[in-house]
């Protein structure tokens, strides 16, 4: 996630709680977070389903961001870090996900 400058906002916890879907989760560091879609059986239109179920899941992800001030990346590691980011304080707290 990235603030109005365009650097790492470390809340995803709080954006998460927002958020509420049990399909997006916290990554590591509290500046990402993981998008993930519901298991599927495959047939024909699997892929195009888990596209799409993806997409709304991204856009929801986007309006919450935006309602927050905050904007989200698709990105492997975010290009605007800067080596004070990096740090314990930024790392997501260690949580039991329950099935």
């Amino acid at each position: 996630m990235l603030d109005n400058t365009n650097h790492a906002a470390p809340d995803n916890e709080a954006f998460l709680a927002s958020l509420n879907d049990k399909n997006v989760v916290p990554e590591l560091a509290t500046f990402n977070f993981e998008v993930n879609g519901d298991a599927a059986i495959l047939t024909n239109d699997a892929l195009e389903r888990m596209y799409q179920d993806l997409l709304k899941s991204w856009r929801h992800c986007a309006e919450a961001a935006s309602s927050r001030n905050e904007k989200i990346l698709m990105i492997g590691i975010l290009p605007h870090l800067r080596e004070s980011d990096l740090n314990m304080n930024n790392m997501s707290p260690c949580r039991v996900i329950k099935p």
